[in-house]
């Protein structure tokens, strides 16, 4: 995987960005050669058609924002969490919903769900995608919301921008969350936009303390102005930096203690990430405190052997089934969903998949109660 570093000198945030600009510059114009084969991918010799796509695809978005992210000096200063009315006690922590085993609601499933009702105990739904006034996206939100419990989960919020806060997609975000009334709202801890235009990728961010001063200070500005806590999830990643002074997971916890958040875990990414890195996913586990997650994401992937892309278009491969085994041991009754977002099956199929998830999590919660018990 590439490693960045910033030069002896630039230091911070800003200036590691500047150095995914220069690196990822230099990749994308020259994807198909020797040098970026030998710069970016970890299989230097075996690009083929589909992997300079997914090179391109990958990357080439950080030519739009980081080189304007490099230009900021630095993070503006949100609000402080402390002005807000929510309930931030540690009782509260302990007092989290358990909502089940839902599904990602996805278009080709829209009237299927209220034909069939499936046995699926809550849809999440993507947030951007039902940002708009009116339309038959809407109709079948509504119908299917009228049935089913529904969580909100966001692409856009690019929460790790040195960009001022958008107060504009905030408003559009508290709009439909009033609308829908969905038992929480997440997003992604990573960085997505500049300048108002979306990459649309979640690419990750250095762990350093003045990135977690910055994220932190965000997070607890947008839960003010939303007048709640936020979820924040792992992304999976295929870049590191030499910057980053402590792990994924030590990150990850801190952000969510600073900005007095949850956490949405997403253990098909820790699988990923662990593969594409050298970590132990066992690890990352143990790092993240079980009074924070409220949510777990299940999905597939791709595997190319020498490095792992979360496509979300393959069941849940039996690793990951293993990962989730020991995040129930570690983190109990956790309320679970699978994502899919191409080669999307039937829905009977992906209900099918989720009760294995039901059948996991039912013997791991009582392999737990056991042992509390002695």
């Amino acid at each position: 995987m590439l490693t960045l570093a910033a030069s002896a000198e630039t230091t911070g945030v800003a200036a590691l960005l500047l150095q995914t600009f220069l690196i990822v510059m230099v990749s994308t114009f020259v994807a198909a050669t020797t040098i970026a084969r030998q710069l970016v991918m970890p299989v230097k010799d075996k690009l083929d058609v589909k992997d300079k796509v997914l090179l391109q695809l990958l990357l080439k978005p950080v030519l739009i924002s980081a080189a304007r992210l490099a230009l900021n000096n630095g993070p503006a200063t949100p609000t402080s969490s402390s002005a807000t009315g929510r309930d931030s006690s540690p009782s509260k922590l302990q007092d989290k919903p358990y909502l089940g085993f839902g599904l990602g609601l996805r278009t080709e499933h829209f009237q299927d769900v209220i034909d069939s009702e499936p046995e699926v105990d809550w849809f999440e739904i993507i947030s951007e995608n039902f940002m708009v006034k009116g339309g038959k996206p809407k109709y079948y939100l509504h119908k299917i919301r009228e049935r089913y419990p529904m969580v909100m989960h966001g692409v856009s919020l690019s929460i790790g921008t040195t960009d001022p806060i958008n107060f504009d997609y905030l408003r559009n975000l508290k709009t439909l969350a009033n609308e829908v009334q969905p038992e929480w709202l997440s997003d992604h801890l990573c960085w997505t936009q500049h300048g108002g235009i979306n990459s649309h990728d979640l690419l990750p961010l250095p762990y350093t303390e003045e990135a977690l001063e910055h994220v932190s200070s965000r997070i607890s500005a947008t839960q003010d102005f939303l007048g709640q806590q936020i979820l924040i999830e792992n992304v999976s990643s295929y870049l590191t930096y030499n910057d980053s002074s402590i792990s994924e997971w030590e990150f990850l916890s801190a952000v969510a203690e600073k900005a007095d958040c949850l956490i949405l875990l997403d253990l098909n990414n820790i699988y990923v990430s662990a593969r594409n890195h050298g970590f132990n996913a066992e690890d990352y586990l143990n790092g993240i405190d079980p009074a924070r997650v409220q949510q777990f994401h299940l999905a597939g992937h791709t595997d190319y052997g020498d490095y792992v892309i979360d496509t979300h278009d393959h069941d849940v491969v039996h690793s990951v089934w293993d990962l989730y085994a020991k995040a129930i041991e570690r983190f109990g009754q956790v309320s679970t969903m699978i994502e899919r977002d191409d080669n999307i099956p039937p829905l009977a199929d992906l209900v099918t998949e989720l009760n294995m998830a039901r059948a996991i999590a039912k013997a791991g919660t009582g392999a737990l109660s056991h042992q509390q018990a002695r």
